[in-house]
């Protein structure tokens, strides 16, 4: 799931000082927003297209095998490509870490792969009158990084990931504005004690 919490004893200890924590009450008092936590979303979908070298065209085998070579690759987001590297670098992100769906779809043309385009949607669109959809918090995306780093299969294979402060900074800005890689935040903030 990725999530993480930060939560103060002193919002689930009951009379006795006994504390209990099951994760919807952990998501109503968490307090990692007052550290900078953020909702973040964009309008759907994302995708990555790899574009293969006109001249080598991988021809598609009889066990549906074909080898390419790869002329381009773009990102795109809302069919809009993403040209500036920072916002290539945050859709890159969001495509890895976030709570998006992905699909998988060759273009093929006769028996040639011209392309191999990759989708990220959410699984459920609940936004559509605004055209943004959420991604996931900061907290995700980089509990989902720190995963990828630190476990392979079942098994932790090391306890330390590379911290990337760069990935931060521009989705935390309050004076981002991109035509083609737009952002909305949506700070959180815990309940009162419960």
């Amino acid at each position: 799931m990725g999530v993480w919490t930060l939560v103060s004893p002193n919002q689930v200890a009951d009379a006795d000082g006994i504390v209990t924590l099951d994760m919807p009450t952990a998501m109503r008092v968490n307090e990692l927003g007052e550290l900078g936590d953020v909702m973040i979303g964009t309008r759907p979908p994302l995708k990555l297209v790899i574009r293969c070298e006109p001249k080598a065209l991988g021809c598609v085998g009889p066990d549906g095998m074909a080898k390419i070579s790869i002329a381009s690759a773009q990102i795109f987001c809302d069919d809009n490509e993403i040209i500036n590297p920072v916002e290539q670098e945050i859709a890159w992100i969001f495509m890895r870490f976030g709570n998006w769906q992905a699909s998988m779809q060759p273009e093929i043309q006769g028996n040639f792969v011209k392309a191999v385009i990759w989708h990220f949607e959410p699984v459920e669109h609940t936004n559509a009158k605004h055209g943004s959809e959420m991604i996931g918090s900061l907290s995700e995306l980089f509990a989902r990084y720190y995963d990828d780093r630190t476990i392979k299969g079942s098994e932790v294979v090391q306890i330390q990931a590379t911290p990337k402060p760069q990935w931060f900074a521009p989705l935390l800005t309050r004076d981002y504005e991109s035509e083609t890689l737009p952002l909305w935040h949506f700070e959180l903030r815990p309940e009162l004690k419960i």
